[in-house]
């Protein structure tokens, strides 16, 4: 059996997979499906916000801001994020 630290570990890995290949929508269904089991992950909220409009990517790294309000990954997401949705 599968724990769900393990479970949670291989969907984040199938989605950072299919970011780097391209595929948003891939991408998109397994950090749901880690945020599912883990609603905490910070990692799952900044791959929904790269594949998300800019509108719901400011909403997303927020949350992963909410989470870890020291990550240096989010800010530079929320910097990149606020860029999208101004143009």
């Amino acid at each position: 059996m599968i724990s769900d630290d393990n479970l949670v570990r291989n969907t984040l890995n199938h989605a950072k997979d299919a970011l780097r290949d391209g595929d948003r929508l891939s991408a998109r269904r397994h950090a749901q499906k880690t945020l599912a089991l883990d609603p905490e992950n910070e990692d799952a909220w900044l791959i929904l916000a790269a594949v998300a409009s800019p509108e719901a990517s400011l909403v997303y790294i927020k949350r992963a801001l909410e989470i870890n309000p020291n990550s240096a990954r989010a800010r530079q997401g929320m910097h990149w994020a606020i860029q999208r949705y101004r143009t």
